[in-house]
Formats: C-alpha cells, structure tokens, sequence
C-alpha cells in the first residue's frame, strides 16, 4: 500500500487530487458545532497544498437515503474547512460537475449519500467524481468498512494512495492486533453487546484483560446467574457472553466485571442514585454506572497496561448521577504510560464532556464501527482497494 507521507512534492506537483475526507460531522442550527473530523484531515490538505496540488474533496454527511435534503448539506463543512485553513474553499452543489482545478484550488463537493449510486458503488458514479483529477487519497477511516462508490469505485479508477490520517489509524490498530504492548487490555461499555461480540472473540485470544461495564456487563452478569434488577441487558447473548467467559479462563485472559453498581429506579437527571454491591440490587434497581469499588480496580488495571483499547462508555455519562464511573476511567486512561487508544462516538463524547484535551491519549480513532471492524480481523474494504 501506497502512504502520501511516502510520497514527494515532484509527485504531486500540479496533481488533482480527489480526496475522499470523513466530513461526517455534528451539526446544529445549519453549523458544524464539532470540528475535530475536519480539523484531523488539515494535514494531508496541507501537505497537498503545499507540493502544489489541488484538492476536490468528497465525503457523505449522515443518512441522506440517496435523494437530496438540505440538512445535510456540507456547505457548512466547507465553510468550516475554508476558516480552519484561511482560505477560499469553493463548494459544489453538483459533485459530478467538471471540476476544472488549476493548483492551490480546494473544493468541497456536495454530499455523495445524495446519490442512491453511491452506497451502490456504481462505476459510472466512481467515474464521475474521479473525472478531472489524477490521484485518488482516501484519507477517510470512518468510512473505510463501507463500499462505497467513493471510498472503493474511485480507488479503482486512479493511482491511490492512503492520507496521513488514514495511515496513522491503520498503523496504530495493526500495532494493536500483531505486536501490542503488554499487558494488553480490552474496556467495553455501550448499550449494546452485539456490536462487541467480534472484538470480545478476537481479545480474548490476544488480550491480557478485559474490562466490561455499561450494558454489555449487565449480559455477562446475568450469564454468572447474578440479580441485574431491571437493567437494561440482552438475553439472546447470555451464551455468547458464557462462551466468552469459559474461553477466557482457558486462555487465562482476565475478564473484569462490576462487583458494584450505581442504581436508581428512575433514569433522569434528578434521580436517586445509590452504590450497592451486585448481590444487594433489589428488582426495580435499574444499573447505571459501575460503582466506586469497580472503578477504582478498573483504573488500577488501566493504569498497569503497556497498551489499552477503549470503545464504549461504562454508564449513563450523559446523566451527572451515572457519570462518574466514565469520569474517573477517563482520568486513569490520560494519565497512563502505556499507550491509550480509544474509538467510538460515545466515547469521545465522554472524554469531550470532561474536558480532556485529544494529547491526553496516545490514539483516538475517527472511526467507530470501522474500528471495531478492524480490531476483528475483517478485511475492510476502503483500505483493501489502496492495497
């Protein structure tokens, strides 16, 4: 696979350059009210920039359904992009118009979810984006487990190559699956088990821990026959997650669960919230958080790992009465020596919302269900077309 760190200026000297970017970003009133995607793309722009290229840039912005719907325009993602750079960034409404890119040009062209033959992958649409330009750099990971017409159909038709964020993301999580620092620890939370299963089966025959919370622990907890009240689980996974529990002793992989829990019997951001053990939850008790006891063992264990892989928060963080399990593994993550890598929207939301700055780890993915992907073992198709 061919990098753009690898490439020189003489090779994209006077290049036209479509740059598959992940400007798939929060919105609100009509503005982007977070940046980080846009800003973490600069670099490649940049280095494009200043070996004398010229950029078409193209990226999807939510779930569109393949017809036009202003909401999510990228317009403003453009605009953000043309005051973070300071430059004249031009947008078009039609991505299949002729570019005419002369150097130092940037465009942004209109969302490719606009069009049904994008997540169809079509070859006509691929050809359209890539008509004008001379080099394909997908520097989009988010996107990198979709194919898509402009993530793999465009890869096809011109030389390619992976931008410096993209590198970066393939560079780290390999680390992570072929020759990671030990220990090597695995923390899970979300709602949701099904979407951690495959990491759960990968980690647990490379993983030195695993630490669970959120409503994939209340899973496994139920599987260990324990009280969860009326907490949120899934019982078509309890053999899943018992499966994963036997293969982990035999593999002597240490899996943590909660031994306490913060409960409430209502979920808002007035409730009352109390720390029990695990075998004192009453019925109505819904689990919200892991409890002091839980944390404070969970952070020691992240402090002693030469590398850690963090997707999903450990409670209801949104919520000040269920947040401090997050907070305080959030704060043992930062300032570990080993190597943090977190991934997962939820995730960097938590972090966001406790006012950690991105240098406080040593990774954050911009991918979440490209990263989970990644961490199974799956070929992802985006990265598989640059090879």
């Amino acid at each position: 696979m061919q990098f753009l760190s690898q490439m020189s200026d003489s090779e994209l000297a006077g290049k036209r350059v479509l740059l598959r970017a992940d400007f798939n970003v929060p919105m609100k009133n009509g503005m982007v009210s977070d940046e980080t995607r846009i800003r973490k793309t600069i670099p490649t722009i940049e280095k494009i920039l200043n070996a004398g290229g010229s950029l078409a840039i193209c990226s999807h912005l939510g779930r569109p359904g393949g017809q036009p719907n202003i909401k999510y325009s990228l317009r403003p993602a453009a605009e953000k992009l043309s005051e973070l750079l300071g430059k004249p960034v031009r947008f078009f409404t039609n991505p299949l118009d002729n570019k005419n890119l002369t150097p130092g040009d940037i465009i942004v062209l209109q969302n490719t979810r606009f069009f049904p033959e994008e997540t169809e992958n079509s070859t006509l649409f691929a050809g359209a984006l890539a008509r004008g330009c001379d080099i394909f750099i997908n520097d989009a990971f988010g996107t990198a487990h979709r194919s898509h017409a402009s993530t793999v159909g465009a890869a096809g038709l011109l030389p390619h190559a992976a931008g410096l964020l993209l590198e970066r993301e393939i560079k780290v999580l390999s680390q992570v699956m072929k020759d990671p620092e030990r220990p090597l620890s695995l923390m899970v939370g979300g709602a949701k088990m099904k979407t951690k299963i495959g990491v759960l089966k990968t980690f647990v025959d490379i993983a030195d821990a695993i630490l669970v919370g959120g409503g994939i622990a209340n899973t496994f907890l139920a599987a260990q026959g324990k009280n969860i009240g009326d907490s949120l689980f899934e019982a078509t996974e309890i053999e899943t997650a018992r499966s994963i529990l036997e293969k982990a002793e035999k593999n002597l992989c240490s899996v943590f669960l909660p031994e306490d829990a913060v409960t409430s019997k209502e979920v808002s951001e007035n409730a009352t919230a109390k720390n029990v053990g695990i075998g004192e939850i009453e019925s109505d008790d819904k689990i919200l958080d892991i409890g002091e006891k839980t944390a404070k063992k969970y952070a020691e264990k992240i402090t002693s790992s030469g590398m850690l892989v963090w997707n999903g928060p450990v409670g209801l963080f949104e919520m000040k009465p269920f947040e401090n399990g997050t907070k305080i593994l959030a704060d043992a993550t930062a300032n570990m020596t080993g190597k943090s890598i977190l991934g997962g929207g939820d995730t960097l939301e938590a972090i966001s919302k406790f006012g950690y700055a991105e240098d406080s780890f040593f990774h954050l993915s911009t991918g979440g269900g490209a990263m989970l992907e990644f961490l199974e073992g799956k070929e992802l198709p985006g990265i598989k077309a640059l090879e």
